[in-house]
């Protein structure tokens, strides 16, 4: 369920389909899963096959990947949920921050660029992939078929992803009861 991430501004093999979209507004350089090849260019890979282990974890780190988890269905039979407030309005992310809080009991938090936050919960059985939008920016429920950066740089801010509620085992994450 881990993913290497492709560092920001990492040089990408012109045949990879991130290769058309440097320097537009779609660079994902920094957010999204791939890996480095022997040519030392990056190329993109499908993060619903990608299975690790913990061999990887080290060859990725060699090569300068940031590392991505995939939410949805875990092994224990949970649902990760990411919860992605992308606001940069301070009001707003403190509006969300304390719903999120009152909710799920301060789950961890993790900032790349602060005030926007990414929240981490379970649930106790699959959730659509959701969003909820106001004007440029929205909140997010991450799911099935999507990930997360969990430690790497963040493309815009150049500096490194933190967690400053510190980060907790994920037996000890919230499950949120799902109902149909």
């Amino acid at each position: 369920l881990l993913l290497p991430i492709v560092p920001p501004n990492a040089p990408v093999s012109a045949r990879s389909t991130m290769f058309k979209r440097i320097g537009t507004p779609q660079d994902s350089r920094g957010k999204i899963p791939g890996v480095r090849g022997r040519d030392g260019n990056w190329y993109g890979i499908d993060l619903t096959t990608c299975v690790a282990d913990e061999h990887d974890l080290s060859r990725w780190s060699a090569m300068g990947a940031g590392v991505g988890i995939r939410t949805g269905l875990q092994p224990d039979g949970t649902h990760l949920l990411a919860i992605d407030a992308d606001t940069m309005d301070t009001e707003h992310a403190i509006t969300i921050r304390d719903a999120v809080d009152v909710a799920f009991g301060r789950p961890p938090c993790r900032i790349g660029q602060s005030p926007k936050a990414l929240y981490l919960v379970r649930a106790s059985a699959p959730m659509p992939y959701s969003r909820i939008e106001f004007g440029t920016e929205r909140v997010e429920v991450l799911s099935d078929g999507r990930q997360f950066v969990a430690e790497g740089i963040h493309p815009k801010t150049g500096k490194p992803y933190v967690w400053p509620r510190g980060l907790v085992a994920f037996d000890d994450l919230p499950i949120v009861q799902v109902t149909a």
